[in-house]
């Protein structure tokens, strides 16, 4: 069920909220009858229209699981800027069913969509809300910087923005600049990453390679690492834990080669590969020890090899609906992430 209001002629002055919120309570009476009607959480994502179905089945992952107000700006449309409403209910037998209530702005060339003023008398009060940026960020600084005083977190997908166009070590030193520097001089809302948590089962698995006490040592005497099959943003992520971890030190990058140097003054070679559909790998090779790898067998199985060992292990990967579900249930800002972030932007020194 959809009303179609046209905001063609309605300016951030005169646009009045409270005619959207009778469309939507009578919209959402219709489709609910016993369903849990009250949200949780406003969830806000902004995206280009490119991108509608990578939406719309990250929607179809969260419906059912949380009631949420859902407030999407989808850019890309050549007609002036207008607003649906609409309404959805998941029949559970447990709970009585659980709500979406959605309105979705379609920005157009007036840009009055990306005008935070717009929307944010939307955004309900008392109850958390997140700001999911799934679209490029040229303008996600003036967006943000309205907002910022109305959610609580603002959630990015690195990997996402990369198949967007977004050069990733640029990206990661804009989070960086805006997210991190800024933020010492005025307020800035705490960030997330969904890129960061889909590499945690590989660093969960990196962890166990050395999890025991006569191998945890070979940590200090790493010569090489190779990643084969990896994104780019999923590269950065990875190795800038390593070397935040490790308290390596970046000196340069030449294509694919990274060089670093440990605090003994020892050079470590972190080498890449294409990304290919061919099977994820991790190689780390020790001076003394040997090599221990990684092999991702399928998206939830991994062969963990260590000088004399080959065991399978279980890594628990999770879908976009899901890692967006833990996100938006924490609202929290690893405190390692950020450091990661001012890690990598030490890797911006220029390629030799």
């Amino acid at each position: 069920m959809k009303d179609k209001i046209d905001m063609a002629s309605i300016t951030t002055e005169s646009f009045h909220p409270d005619r959207i919120e009778a469309r939507l309570s009578e919209t959402l009476s219709r489709a609910s009858h016993d369903a849990v009607k009250a949200s949780l959480l406003t969830l806000i994502i902004v995206h280009n229209k490119e991108n509608n179905s990578a939406v719309e089945n990250l929607l179809d992952g969260l419906f059912g699981k949380r009631p949420l107000r859902i407030i999407r700006v989808e850019s890309g449309f050549n007609t002036p800027t207008s607003i649906d409403v609409s309404a959805r209910c998941f029949s559970g037998l447990m709970r009585g069913g659980i709500c979406f209530e959605e309105i979705i702005v379609y920005n157009g060339p007036d840009k009055k969509g990306l005008d935070p003023g717009l929307w944010t008398p939307l955004i309900l009060r008392d109850i958390p809300a997140a700001v999911f940026w799934f679209d490029k960020t040229a303008c996600l600084p003036a967006v943000m910087k309205q907002a910022d005083h109305f959610v609580d977190v603002c959630i990015v997908d690195s990997g996402e923005l990369e198949k967007m166009g977004e050069l990733p070590q640029d990206f990661f030193s804009f989070l960086y600049s805006y997210f991190i520097e800024e933020q010492k001089k005025e307020r800035r809302v705490p960030l997330v990453d969904m890129g960061w948590r889909r590499i945690l089962p590989l660093r969960q698995s990196t962890a166990l390679l050395f999890d025991q006490d006569n191998l945890t040592p070979s940590l200090k005497e790493i010569e090489s690492v190779s990643l084969n099959g990896f994104s780019e943003s999923d590269m950065l992520l990875y190795t800038g834990w390593l070397a935040q971890q490790l308290e390596w030190r970046f000196v340069q990058r030449n294509g694919h080669e990274m060089i670093f140097i440990t605090r003994d003054n020892n050079k470590i070679a972190v080498t890449t590969g294409k990304k290919t559909k061919a099977p994820h790998s991790v190689v780390i090779t020790c001076r003394k020890t040997g090599s221990f790898s990684i092999t991702c067998v399928d998206d939830h199985i991994a062969e963990l090899t260590s000088p004399g060992t080959t065991n399978p292990h279980v890594m628990c990967k999770q879908n976009d609906s899901e890692h967006i579900l833990h996100e938006i249930d924490t609202l929290h800002t690893d405190p390692l992430f950020y450091k990661i972030i001012e890690k990598i932007n030490t890797f911006r020194i220029i390629e030799k």
